[in-house]
């Protein structure tokens, strides 16, 4: 042993001495993720026959002190996977005569912590649960030196305690990529996981993955239900467990992701309400459905979600009406429920969205009108309203929504009236669609301005009249549908202006009639052309044989 009159030196991570005098320099920031209070237990170490009254032979000087203690070590509280805990141990040893000292550290049990060193500082890493002791050690040029020893206890990491539920839950061990998964690596190693600096989770992307070669997307392989231990991971931002085969309820759990922004559990076989609890989620931004088997009312809770820009809950079960609470939702792009059960009228406080951008409740059993107030979102690009019970006429305002480039108002039966004239100021429309409804009367000429046009659909209504000959100025335009209405008189040869045209249909007219122009000829882009069921008259026209 020495005795207490020995000194001892040290060396920055350079490998150049350094001096630890009597004014210790300010250690740096510790990162701990849990406070654990262990008295330490500190250990004095001589190894050169010291003696009381320090007469020991010291090369820098007659009087040889051994490097102390300081400071009491604190026992270390860790948890498994988070970041090192730096721990200077120049804040805790000083040498009485200012002495170099060399600093040094070691685990008793490298499979709860590893140590390793950088300078005076011991960066302690946690491999898993359990209890083990460190000793530190600073050392002067003699070889005197002064140890203390501390408790470490290390607690499972919640968030890997939750995502091995989820594996355990979800059929882990064959899903497309699980590498790392219930292993010592730390979180970040684990597919499709990401940490952030304190050490939580902050995204998991379990998704399926687009196949390039086939073309669809891949499941990833989950199946089973989704464990409510989910709702630990409370630093999370981003959950995406789409395209896979998952089942069962959503976990009310799920609302106690606080921090969530992404949440997307589309293309899956989840069954059960929409929990309210979803409405917790404050700084949620999108919120992904679609594609499952959910049933019930869309939660009014949603309309808390005063951040939201995407809201997909097409291609489920849901009933009952569409709650007016989400007009709330001012920072709304995307809504997205068409496919459900949807019952009642389109809530007229959804003209108050007005970064909409994409509004779809297309396939539901919508009724009631279409409100004038969806004409005040001029932001919208998209509006899909087929296959409901919509009845009355088209507003003339929905003229004024000049971003529009796809209005699709077909299979609503009960629409009625005239094709408004101001639909012709759609200048940006490029899919009309008013197939199947119960709309009737002359067609407008003004539908002739919509240059931009590549789909036409007017079959299966009422349309009377003869085909306006300004249709024929469409040159953009691909598919022409006209069939199974009323129409009467000839053929407009301006039709064969109409050079991108790949498909034509007219037929089930009864009153087209006249002969078929020859100026068809030039649609050399046409793949389909039905002009039966009329009053046509003469023979075809040599030119058609040219394209067909």
């Amino acid at each position: 042993m020495n005795d207490p009159g020995c000194r001892g030196v040290g060396s920055s991570s350079d490998g150049r001495m350094r001096r630890v005098g009597r004014k210790r320099r300010k250690a740096g920031p510790r990162i701990s993720t849990m406070a654990v209070t262990v008295i330490a237990t500190v250990v004095m170490l001589c190894l050169s026959g010291c003696t009381d009254d320090a007469t020991a032979p010291d090369p820098a000087g007659p009087t040889n002190l051994p490097p102390i203690v300081s400071k009491e070590m604190s026992g270390q509280g860790l948890a498994a996977g988070a970041p090192p805990t730096a721990v200077d141990l120049a804040e805790y040893f000083t040498d009485p005569e200012g002495d170099f000292l060399t600093f040094s550290a070691a685990s008793a049990d490298t499979s709860v912590v590893v140590v390793t060193m950088v300078g005076s500082e011991a960066r302690v890493s946690a491999r898993k649960g359990g209890e083990t002791t460190m000793m530190a050690t600073a050392a002067d040029p003699s070889g005197q030196s002064a140890a203390a020893t501390f408790a470490v206890r290390v607690t499972q990491d919640p968030d890997r305690a939750a995502l091995v539920a989820l594996f355990e839950a979800t059929d882990g061990p064959n899903w497309m990529d699980n590498t790392n998964w219930l292993t010592d690596a730390p979180l970040d190693e684990w597919y499709g996981v990401s940490v952030g600096s304190n050490g939580r989770v902050e995204s998991l992307d379990l998704s399926g993955r687009w196949d390039w070669e086939n073309g669809g997307y891949l499941p990833h392989g989950l199946t089973g239900q989704i464990p409510p231990e989910l709702g630990s991971l409370t630093h999370m931002e981003t959950l995406d467990l789409g395209v896979n085969s998952l089942t069962g309820s959503i976990p009310p759990e799920v609302g106690d992701l606080s921090n969530l922004e992404y949440l997307a559990l589309y293309e899956n076989d989840l069954t059960g309400e929409i929990p309210p609890e979803l409405g917790n989620l404050s700084d949620l931004r999108n919120l992904t459905l679609e594609g499952n088997d959910l049933t019930g009312e869309i939660p009014p809770e949603l309309g808390n979600l005063s951040d939201l820009w995407n809201l997909a809950l097409g291609n489920n079960n849901l009933t009952g009406q569409i709650p007016p609470e989400l007009s709330n939702l001012s920072g709304l792009t995307n809504l997205s429920i068409e496919s459900n059960n949807l019952t009642g009228s389109i809530p007229p406080e959804l003209g108050d969205l007005s970064g909409l951008e994409y509004l779809a409740l297309g396939s539901n059993r919508l009724a009631g009108g279409i409100p004038a107030d969806l004409a005040r979102l001029s932001n919208l690009g998209t509006l899909y309203l087929y296959e409901n019970l919509l009845h009355g006429s088209i507003p003339p305002e929905l003229g004024s929504l000049t971003q529009l480039h796809t209005l699709d108002l077909s299979a609503n039966w009960l629409l009625q009236g005239l094709i408004p004239p101001e639909l012709g100021k759609l200048t940006s429309l490029e899919w009309l669609r008013l197939n199947w409804t119960g709309l009737g009367g002359p067609l407008p000429s003004e539908l002739g301005s919509l240059s931009r046009l590549k789909e036409l659909g007017l079959e299966g209504s009422g349309f009377t009249g003869p085909i306006p000959p300004e249709l024929g100025d469409l040159s953009n335009l691909e598919q022409f549908q006209l069939g199974f209405n009323y129409l009467e008189g000839p053929i407009p040869p301006e039709l064969g202006n109409l050079s991108s045209l790949r498909h034509l249909s007219l037929s089930f007219n009864e009153f087209l009639s006249g002969d078929i122009p020859g100026t068809l000829g030039n649609l050399t882009s046409l793949k389909s052309l039905r002009l039966d069921k009329n009053q046509l008259t003469g023979p075809i026209p040599p030119e058609l044989y040219t394209i067909l």
